[in-house]
This record gives C-alpha cells, sequence and structure tokens, in this order.
C-alpha cells in the first residue's frame, strides 16, 4: 500500500503541481508584502498554511491513496489489504494540524473506495495461487 501511495503520488503529478503552486504562492506572498504595512508580515504564513496548504495536502494524499488502491487492485495485491496497513498508523493525530488526513478519516474514505478497487481486482484476471497467497492478509 505504501509503494502504491508513493507511485500514486507521482503519476498524478503531485510534485510538478506543488513546484508549480509554489511559484504562485512566492508571487503573491511578495505582492502582499508590498501592499501591506509590515507588522501584517507575520500573519500571512500562518494563514497561508491553515486555510491553504494543509488542506491541499491533506486532498493530494487522499487522491493518492485511492490512486494507490487502484495500483494494487490492477497489479494482483488484494486491495483489502490496505485496510490492515492504514489501521496501523494510528489514531491520535489531529487533522487539522497534519499535512495528512486523519487515520480515522482514510480508513473512512478507503472503505468507500474498497467495492470499486475490489471489483478492479476481480477483473484483472490474477493468477489463482496469487490471489490465495494474498488473501491470508486480508482481515475477514
Amino acid at each position: 500500500m505504501i509503494v502504491a501511495h508513493e507511485l500514486g503520488h507521482f503519476l498524478a503529478r503531485h510534485p510538478a503541481e506543488e513546484m508549480t503552486l509554489s511559484g504562485v504562492l512566492m508571487a503573491l506572498r511578495q505582492l502582499i508584502y508590498i501592499l501591506f504595512p509590515l507588522p501584517y508580515i507575520e500573519t500571512i504564513e500562518p494563514i497561508s498554511r491553515f486555510a491553504f496548504k494543509l488542506p491541499r495536502s491533506r486532498h493530494l494524499e487522499s487522491e493518492a491513496d485511492f490512486i494507490a488502491l487502484k495500483l494494487m487492485a490492477r497489479a494482483c495485491f488484494d486491495p483489502r489489504c490496505a485496510s490492515t496497513v492504514l489501521s496501523k498508523f494510528g489514531h491520535a493525530e489531529n487533522e487539522w494540524f497534519s499535512t495528512h488526513p486523519s487515520s480515522d478519516h482514510r480508513a473512512h474514505m478507503v472503505s468507500e473506495w474498497m467495492p470499486s478497487a475490489v471489483q478492479t481486482y476481480r477483473s484483472s484476471k490474477c493468477p489463482s495461487q496469487v490471489n490465495g497467497f494474498f488473501s491470508r492478509f486480508v482481515k475477514k
């Protein structure tokens, strides 16, 4: 799941999006610095982080999770194993301050996407011995 998730970032071109966006944000930040008095400079970064950067980062992480499920299914890995992997990340983090969705939120989203991923897995014509091997890792 983790390797497929990282491949999902690459396939969705997240690094390229981030590079483009960082240039735009830097130009916008410079414009704000020019237009507003000096005391307001310190507030721009935290506002930008909580209003824009963190929600966008969580969205990209969710998108990578979705792509990971599809990649796993097409590569003959049972996508139902993803729930087991995600459950090991813990449940203590606060999503509001994080670049990633909370483990509970991720598990909820994966469960919503799972029927589609399982359908892809079943239609991928995977050899039966592969299906039998990986089924040992799925919680029933």
